[in-house]
């Protein structure tokens, strides 16, 4: 290593790095913490010493000298304190925690040199209680300063300097084997500080992550508006509260899907960027209005402590508010309009998901009444809850036949070998009057119902029976509803089905979402610990999403992630999607386990997640899903009835 190297990676270290704002703000908080503590302890040290030496040593040594000292550090606390209750700017914190660093120079010159000036005074013990003082203070300074890495070298730097000189040249081999001790000791004291600023640096990194995935987790990316997981939670307190009436607005905009189509995804998401601005403009002239983004070009607005004249006010200022014209990029002008569901409660019984519904409902009659406009929930709309309840006879029925219900299967292949190493189970619904009924359909009917866990089974049993006639010995992965867990019911489905089969447990995955994972009596998580127990894998699905967390990758060792969908499709043209593609990757990697991209359609999709880092995808790039062999002809008349009544050119498959 050159000279100029050597000089460089010495400055390094003595001076203080500025360009990580988040660790420059650790740095600020701990040392308003530790140093108003430290200095209140050098003041009362540094009088003991002096009060020991009074009957040997001249006043200035004794007297003065302490007092300057005194006041210099009374300063600083009173700085520090100060500091403390106010919250700094960056540019702040990176001066002050600069001006602790270079501070640490006349500190350790100072009290350095005055002690060593005191130490010709006095017999053995007042020698003994100076170099205890020194060795006390340097240890107490380094520790207070050690997650400001440069100071503490400085600290420790100087005083050696200035101890061992002194005594080597003294000539007395104790107080040379003294100064060899201190050197040392700062020997490991300097070992010391690199490894805690380390661990310093990693909690920093470790916060930063946390606050990243918490923040994709509650933040939609796009619009910076609360995403659908994060306004739902703020239903739900708003309906705990039990004054006031509570107004909810669904918002759909219209004419959205041909503005995305025909411009393009970047023209779309910058006039969802615009909807939300203009949404934001609104909310700030309503006292206690909150918003959220709940989907693709759906908003929702929470209106507190209104009524029905206010809450209709409110609707006909939003449609005309986004139905102005909007600018995007070449000064191209669009228009595009909006259609409101309104609905009240007095929070008595009620559920987020009702309110929600029932604000869906009226937001259909908006559109049905010719869009760009709003309609307030009444009970007529109820009709579409007759609709649920048949809806929920008719699965009932079929469950209770197995008739119509199918399990299809998707496979999830290794990206290095090509090979598959799982096929994920999916159910599947034929109604007779209706044909395929979608799972976005059913499936909240039969969590609302109970009847899930009757659906629970069945794909169970039907799983594990298949996976036995895979010749390539794949997995096979079975979704659980959060609301199926935590009863104490799983563990004997499972037991229950891989027996039936004669599976080994070990190609069992069972697939939860973290919505499971946010009750906190932790039962789910014990529960999960069972079937883990029994040898059955455990993955974490549409990761990235929602509620995403590290708290529930530490709740919980899974092994398998699966990083969900709709960041995999939006990679190749959104970085911030890229970005969380890639950060769960690393995250899989640093704990070893293995990572799933969902929705791989394309070549440039299957490139993409592979150059991130992923291992394992799944998509329709590799297969659609698709009945097993005992289904396939039964299912394949079922489509070519629905073909040949819609008439040439159509196609009718499952959802």
């Amino acid at each position: 290593m050159t000279p100029k190297k050597l000089l460089a990676g010495a400055a390094g270290l003595v001076t203080v790095p500025l360009d990580r704002a988040d660790i420059v703000m650790a740095q600020y908080r701990a040392l308003a913490q530790q140093l108003p503590v430290m200095h209140l302890i050098f003041i009362s040290s540094t009088w003991m010493v002096a009060m020991t030496h009074m009957a040997y040593a001249p006043r200035w040594l004794t007297i003065a000298a302490p007092a300057l000292l005194t006041v210099a550090s009374a300063s600083r606390i009173l700085h520090w304190c100060a500091a403390r209750r106010t919250v700094p700017t960056v540019e702040t914190a990176s001066r002050m925690v600069v001006g602790a660093n270079w501070l640490a120079v006349p500190v350790a010159t100072v009290f350095t040199a005055w002690a060593l000036c005191l130490f010709p005074y006095g017999g053995a013990y007042a020698k003994a209680h100076v170099a205890f003082y020194m060795a006390i203070t340097t240890m107490g300074y380094v520790f207070s300063l050690r997650q400001l890495r440069s100071a503490a070298i400085i600290m420790i730097a100087i005083v050696n300097m200035e101890f061992v000189g002194f005594f080597a040249s003294t000539g007395s081999l104790t107080l040379i084997a003294v100064a060899l001790n201190m050197v040392l000791a700062s020997i490991m004291f300097m070992i010391m500080v690199l490894r805690n600023y380390r661990a310093f640096i990693d909690m920093v990194d470790g916060l930063r992550a946390e606050e990243r995935i918490h923040r994709l987790a509650h933040q939609d990316a796009l619009t910076g508006l609360p995403n659908r997981a994060s306004f739902l939670e703020q239903l739900e307190r708003s309906l705990a509260d039990s004054e006031g009436t509570l107004g909810l607005l669904y918002i759909d905009l219209d004419g959205f899907k041909f503005i995305n189509d025909g411009r393009g995804h970047y023209a779309g998401d910058e006039l969802l960027r615009q909807v939300a601005r203009r949404l934001d403009a609104q909310c700030l002239h309503a006292q206690g209005m909150s918003l959220g983004r709940i989907g693709g070009d759906e908003f929702a607005a929470l209106l507190r402590n209104t009524g029905e004249q206010e809450i209709g006010r409110m609707a006909a200022r939003l449609v005309d508010a986004l139905s102005a014209p909007y600018v995007l990029e070449n000064d191209a002008q669009v228009r595009i309009g909006a259609s409101v569901g309104c609905v009240l409660t007095a929070r008595r019984g009620e559920t987020a998901a009702t309110l929600l519904a029932h604000a869906g409902m009226a937001l259909y009659a908006a559109k049905a009444a010719g869009k760009g406009t709003f309609r307030l929930f009444t009970a007529q709309m109820e009709s579409h809850v007759q609709e649920r309840l048949r809806l929920e006879t008719q699965l009932q029925a079929a469950l209770q036949q197995e008739q119509d219900i199918f399990v299809f299967y998707q496979p999830i292949v290794d990206i290095a070998s090509r090979q598959v190493m799982a096929r994920e189970a999916l159910v599947r619904w034929r109604n007779p009057g209706r044909g395929w009924v979608s799972p976005q359909e059913f499936i909240p009917v039969a969590e609302g119902s109970g009847l899930i866990d009757q659906i629970g089974r069945f794909v169970l049993r039907q799983a594990c029976r298949e996976a036995m006639h895979w010749p390539d010995g794949a997995s096979v992965a079975v979704n659980v509803s959060a609301v199926q867990l935590g009863r104490g019911t799983m563990v004997p489905a499972i037991a229950e089905a891989i027996a039936e089969a004669g599976l080994q447990p070990s190609r069992l995955e069972i697939e939860v979402t973290e919505t499971a994972l946010l009750r906190e009596d932790g039962a789910v998580a014990a529960e999960l610990r069972e079937i883990r127990a029994m040898g059955v894998r455990i993955a974490l699905d549409d990761f990235g999403t929602g509620f995403s967390s590290l708290a529930h990758v530490r709740i919980f060792p899974f092994d398998k992630i699966k990083i969900d969908g709709s960041f995999v499709r939006d990679a190749l043209e959104r970085p911030d999607c890229a970005a969380v593609v890639q950060a769960i990757a690393d995250l899989g990697k640093s704990l070893g386990v293995t990572t799933v991209a969902e929705g791989v359609e394309t070549m440039e999709q299957l490139v993409c997640v592979t150059q991130k880092g992923c291992m394992q995808v799944q998509g329709y790039f590799f297969g659609r899903p698709a009945p097993s062999e005992a289904d396939a002809a039964r299912i394949a008349g079922f489509d070519g009835e629905c073909v040949q009544a819609a008439g040439p050119g159509s196609a009718a498959a499952p959802g």
